[in-house]
């Protein structure tokens, strides 16, 4: 399955190396994966887990909408479907205006699960909070700049409109064909610290973290990824590995990331970066996915 998101770090791009790493089976092992983003390897991955699978971030706004894709595939679709085709037939000032005032709406905070709200962007009537929440995100997301997600101290998303001209005429589609597989399993959402949302994994489990990386963008939540919460989140894995879970992690190719996980089997992975200020940090490039834990049979 393709996400239905965009996400500056996704692993889209990558999923043939690491489905190459990762186990071929995994009939007997819950998944966790508590840094989502846009679940580009859950989702890629997908066909290989038949157990519980567990997502969760450390951002309340990327939970709330994973929550609703997963619990209500027909009305976000719908919904979603709605605003796009009025995104797609509107001028450039309305969808500036749309833009801002779903940007506008996510800033309000999550929603509580079963309160309604109204829902003019989306069609007449009303929609359950977590609905709305889901709807607003994935409208954000598919018109702000590069899809970045980005906060300021405040809490506030403040990426700009990317002036886009069109969204996916099919996005209602692409969300309903990830919602309706994903309800269909054992999917939990658990919004968070990484290590809560992985506190369950036991020995035979997979769990993938991908966190912002070291020396780069780390303004997904208020409080930044710095240089101690690397180490914790490292110890975290190791001590996952040392009881049997099978680990996987993302990062930076860094002498200093390299050093830190030098417990783990380190593999390079070939990256074509497109989102940087500087052209020349542009292009090809070498990101690292380490491997800890049981070698499975």
């Amino acid at each position: 399955m393709k996400p239905h998101i965009k996400y500056a770090g996704g692993k889209r791009g990558v999923l043939d190396q690491f489905k190459v790493i990762f186990p071929k089976s995994m009939d007997f092992a819950n998944y966790y994966e508590p840094m989502v983003g846009s679940g580009a390897v859950m989702l890629g991955i997908y066909d290989r887990l038949k157990n519980d699978v567990i997502i969760g971030d450390a951002s309340p706004r990327v939970c709330a909408m994973w929550k609703g894709v997963t619990h209500y595939p027909v009305a976000v679709s719908e919904a979603v479907g709605y605003w796009a085709d009025r995104y797609n037939g509107a001028t450039e000032d309305v969808r500036r205006g749309m833009f801002e005032a779903a940007r506008t709406a996510m800033n309000a905070g999550p929603r509580l699960g079963f309160c309604l709200v109204p829902a003019e962007m989306f069609g007449e009537g009303h929609l359950l909070g977590c609905v709305f929440d889901a709807a607003v995100f994935i409208a954000v997301n598919r018109t702000c700049f590069n899809g970045l997600y980005r906060v300021n101290q405040q809490g506030k998303f403040n990426v700009p409109w990317g002036k886009y001209k069109m969204v996916p005429q099919d996005l209602g589609g692409r969300v309903y064909a990830v919602g309706a597989k994903l309800n269909e399993g054992s999917v939990k959402v658990e919004a968070g610290d990484y290590r809560a949302t992985t506190h369950g994994a036991i020995e035979g489990d997979v769990v993938y973290f991908d966190p912002p990386y070291y020396k780069n963008f780390d303004q997904y939540t208020t409080g930044r990824f710095k240089w101690p919460e690397q180490v914790r989140l490292c110890e975290w894995a190791k001590e996952l590995a040392e009881e049997g879970v099978k680990v996987f992690a993302s990062n930076s190719s860094t002498p200093e990331i390299r050093d830190l996980w030098s417990w783990a089997t380190c593999h390079e992975i070939q990256v074509k970066r497109t989102i940087s200020c500087k052209a020349e940090t542009r292009g090809a490039g070498v990101e690292l996915l380490f491997e800890g834990g049981p070698t499975p049979c």
